[in-house]
């Protein structure tokens, strides 16, 4: 028989506790035969003979079906090699590991017999043969499921007819909803078709424009038109990986922030792969073998540097917060001025962002469903995929994680939807700022009016959890505002008084005394901030949840305000040297693209997978290493494929001019 012996018997025994017949005789000839079986498929020579010898048309099969379990049957080789591909039951390890089984996905699928008619080749069937768990046979979450490997031209229907001749009335347990064959995915639609000669012309004329350059670059020439060298690797690459040294106007310990960042998103991204807290949601990306240690994996006070990595996130809120006033009061500008450019300044946001995330959208929708294979890989990519159909528009829009933030394209697109929208609302308040600012004592005047916006930020989404308790959004951005806006207020801040001496309100000899209990407050409550995460997300209720996430952000983001004051002005200690290094310089321009890029990366590796693995610490840093590199290396290309030759163009098309300034103040 095509399934394995060990699933078959406990099948039929299941189906008849299942619907209490009593199928004793057929199960004593059964179980005698995958007694013998069992010893035989050891040495090779097994036998089949209990249900080769039926007539599979007579039973319901389908041709093809029935053609195909009768060569099988004649080759036990093949018979050995399906048998042996399948599910075990009971698997090792089945109390303590996931209650799903891979089987052998690659023996499965490259087995295959060619006779005179046709020929068979192996269907590898992930979930198909569900054995429910005694102790609760409804919760479809309990019950075991293991793959099965088919003939290609069986159907789940022909084989329950087959099983159903020995045990009446059996249960509908064997499924084909998840098989794969060799074959699956080798034929591309148009669309496939289309998007990858899209992707082929792009990379063309990268390249094309590289070569042209550097026959530039050899001959002493100039380029006259910045257009043919805009998708040049050569010139892009070199300012990707040039450094330089800090001025007075770079805020270099920002590099350091972004860098560390990224790691810290990764590391906590990394831990999804793993299966805690899945089994209720669809099924693990991949098995674990001791599953009970990692839906504890929470409680423990060791896997809070993991669960704070969501802090990563308010860090990137707060820097572009704090760059965008930064860069926008740079010079004085007339109210008419900044109105007239509020269009210009949407666009370059637009064409800074869009290019890189519809590049992402077309490869994750038409390229990578058919770059990888695997027991999992089609289920688990039309799950992920299944929203991007349906929400493309609320995706293109930066709209998602309000209007579907329960169910997102590329979920950790979410950010930039966020962000987006915190940059559109951005100008109704930098305008009125800018006119505040041309008054007398405008600063302080700013500074209070940001200061009251801020506690709005913290009061209003704690009111809004606890009104509305039933609203489960942790993907909102009226929750992060209080980063974005502490953010602005420090950039603001920093452009009118960088000249200002640190902590100029205290005597010279007593700056260095002060900065350093600063700084041990400063890192305590940030350390609290994160570490008590876990006790909020695990432990406590919806009210003490609602003032922590608020809560938290806003100290968290307090601290992060103090360290760029500090090491700005030369009291960073061992912190500014870490967070200055020249190499942040390089890695920080490939931050955005590393965002994009990171999930997909881990999304290749987890989806392929083929066998059941452990966790632990150690085995999670191991793969956070693969996974950081080999994503440094993807958003290095996507960096000079889709957002250096794009911001190389605008720089030609938007030629800027000098801002009109403003006379008054």
């Amino acid at each position: 028989m095509n399934m394995h012996l060990g699933s078959v018997f406990f099948c039929l025994l299941s189906a008849s506790s299942i619907n209490g017949k009593n199928a004793t005789t057929n199960l004593l000839q059964i179980v005698q035969w995958v007694s013998n079986l069992m010893n035989e498929v050891g040495r090779g020579q097994p036998d089949l003979s209990l249900v080769c010898d039926l007539s599979f048309m007579s039973l319901g099969v389908n041709r093809r079906c029935a053609e195909q379990l009768t060569q099988i049957c004649r080759n036990k080789t093949v018979a050995l090699r399906l048998l042996d591909a399948s599910s075990k039951f009971p698997y090792t390890g089945m109390l303590t590991s996931n209650r799903f089984h891979l089987g052998h996905y690659d023996e499965c699928i490259n087995t295959e017999l060619v006779y005179e008619d046709g020929r068979v080749i192996g269907k590898h069937c992930f979930a198909g043969l569900i054995i429910p768990d005694i102790t609760n046979v409804s919760d479809i979450n309990l019950a075991f499921k293991l793959s099965t490997c088919l003939p290609d031209k069986c159907s789940s229907k022909d084989i329950t007819k087959v099983v159903s001749y020995f045990v009446k009335d059996f249960p509908p347990i064997i499924r084909d909803e998840f098989c794969t064959t060799k074959e699956t995915n080798e034929e591309m639609t148009g669309a496939n078709v289309i998007v990858i000669m899209g992707f082929i012309f792009w990379l063309s004329l990268m390249v094309l424009s590289t070569i042209y350059d550097i026959c530039l670059y050899l001959g002493a020439k100039k380029c006259e038109t910045q257009f043919l060298i805009a998708f040049s690797m050569f010139t892009n690459g070199r300012k990707l990986f040039s450094t330089s040294v800090a001025t007075k106007y770079q805020i270099e310990v920002l590099n350091g922030l972004r860098v560390i960042s990224m790691m810290w998103i990764i590391a906590g991204h990394a831990v999804l792969l793993w299966g805690q807290g899945t089994e209720a949601n669809s099924m693990a990306v991949v098995p674990v073998m001791n599953k009970d240690y990692l839906e504890e994996y929470h409680y423990y006070r060791s896997s809070s540097y993991l669960d704070g990595a969501h802090m990563a996130v308010d860090t990137f809120f707060f820097m572009s917060g704090f760059l965008l006033a930064f860069l926008y009061f740079k010079e004085k500008r007339s109210l008419a001025y900044q109105l007239k450019s509020l269009p210009f300044l949407y666009i370059h946001r637009i064409l800074r962002l869009a290019p890189s995330v519809c590049a992402l959208y077309i490869f994750g929708r038409w390229i990578f469903p058919v770059t990888g294979s695997g027991p999992m890989w089609n289920l688990v990519i039309e799950k992920v995929l299944s929203p991007c159909k349906r929400y493309w528009w609320s995706y293109f829009l930066f709209l998602q994680n309000y209007v579907n933030w329960d169910d997102l394209c590329l979920v950790h697109t979410w950010y930039l939807s966020a962000d987006m929208q915190m940059f559109l609302i951005s100008p109704i308040f930098l305008i009125p700022l800018s006119v505040v600012l041309t008054k007398k004592r405008g600063l302080r005047a700013a500074m209070i009016i940001l200061l009251l916006l801020n506690i709005f930020w913290i009061v209003m989404p704690i009111v809004v959890r606890l009104q509305f308790t039933e609203f489960k959004n942790v993907f909102d951005t009226h929750s992060r505002l209080i980063d974005y806006f502490l953010g602005m207020m420090l950039g603001i801040f920093f452009r009118k008084r960088m000249d200002v001496p640190f902590l100029c309100f205290v005597e010279r000899k007593y700056r260095s005394t002060l900065s350093f209990f600063i700084w041990m407050f400063v890192l305590t409550e940030m350390f609290i901030s994160m570490f008590y995460y876990q006790d909020a997300e695990v432990y406590q209720g919806p009210t003490a949840q609602a003032y922590y996430y608020v809560l938290s952000r806003s100290s968290w983001t307090a601290g992060l305000c103090w360290i760029v004051y500090a090491c700005y002005h030369g009291y960073g200690g061992i912190v500014n040297w870490i967070l200055t290094r020249p190499t942040y310089q390089i890695l920080s321009r490939l931050t955005y693209s590393m965002y994009l890029i990171h999930l997909p990366v881990m999304a290749w590796y987890a989806f392929q997978n083929r066998e059941m693995k452990y966790f632990s610490h150690y085995e999670e840093y191991y793969m956070f290493c693969g996974h950081y590199i080999t994503t440094i290396c993807c958003s290095i290309f996507w960096t000079l494929a889709f957002e250096s030759p794009i911001l190389a163009i605008e720089k030609v098309i938007f030629r800027r001019t000098p801002a009109p300034r403003n006379t008054k103040g």
